[in-house]
């Protein structure tokens, strides 16, 4: 896992994509949701963490 969320390491990328008004929008979507807490975890690392448990 990174130290940096993915929209923030790829600012530059995004904001050439969606421009700076879109990219201004999605960062604030973005903190909010890290803020709430609501980070979801990746499909392939539930997969191994059940597979491990059931060992």
């Amino acid at each position: 896992m990174g130290t940096e969320a993915m929209y923030l390491s790829y600012e530059p990328e995004l904001t050439a994509l969606i421009g700076k008004a879109a990219y201004a929008k999605l960062a604030e979507l973005c903190a909010a949701r890290a803020k709430r807490g609501l980070v979801a975890t990746h499909p392939a690392t539930e997969a191994a963490s059940r597979s491990k448990k059931s060992r």
